[in-house]
């Protein structure tokens, strides 16, 4: 959870950045600050996704890495809080010492799943996709270059459906 925040305060950064480069109002630099805040966490929450539930084939990351590290991505945080079997056996194995080796990081990748992560890690994208284009409203009032940044956006977002 501590990475996803790392990375929405980098890309906000970059966002007030050029806000106050641009000479924008603290309004409009707070909201352009929200939406470089929110695409981060897209960013992240699609990556986490990648590494932890999709095809190595197609992502060219190693798989599971976080999960041989212990990592608490945002994905992995809530299914130890899942109140589920899946969620009970998640958190004896990530709380275990040993290390997980290949087949425990994919029996940790499929409990996550059971937990409901990327149902979870969807909806999440989702809210912070609706965080961003609010954002862009108040923020941008030209529509094409609104259009622009809104179809960054939603083109990161949808790249959780890989």
């Amino acid at each position: 959870a501590v990475t996803a925040a790392k990375t929405a305060a980098i890309v906000g950064l970059a966002c007030t950045f050029g806000a106050l480069a641009g000479g924008a109002s603290p309004a409009v630099t707070d909201d352009l600050t929200r939406f470089g805040r929110a695409i981060g966490m897209i960013f992240q929450l699609t990556d986490d996704m990648e590494e932890l539930l999709g095809d190595p084939a197609q992502h060219g990351q190693q798989p599971h890495r976080d999960l041989h590290a212990r990592k608490k991505t945002p994905m992995v945080v809530g299914a130890l809080a899942s109140p589920t079997p899946a969620g009970a056996e998640l958190r004896e194995l990530f709380g275990s010492p040993a290390a997980l080796g290949d087949a425990g990081a994919l029996r940790c990748a499929d409990l996550i799943e059971r937990c409901g992560g990327r149902d979870w890690a969807y909806a999440a994208i989702a809210g912070y996709l609706a965080e961003a284009e609010c954002a862009l409203e108040r923020a941008v009032p030209d529509p094409v270059l609104r259009s622009e940044l809104a179809g960054y956006a939603r083109r990161l977002a949808a790249a959780a459906d890989r």
